[in-house]
């Protein structure tokens, strides 16, 4: 009984961990392959679509 509460509460504990991951973005970060440039965030790429497309 012990072991069987022990299983259950460790199988929960990992399937939580599991199921509440914070997305990630698909797309792959600015500096992959430029380490040494600043990566811009997500609110700098969103201003600059904006402004690009003239609204």
């Amino acid at each position: 009984m012990a072991i069987s509460v022990l299983r259950d509460f460790l199988l929960g504990y990992l399937c939580y961990g599991l199921i509440n991951v914070v997305p990630q973005l698909k797309s792959p970060p600015d500096n992959v392959f430029d380490p040494d440039r600043p990566v811009k965030g997500l609110y700098a790429r969103i201003r600059a679509v904006e402004s690009n497309s003239g609204t």
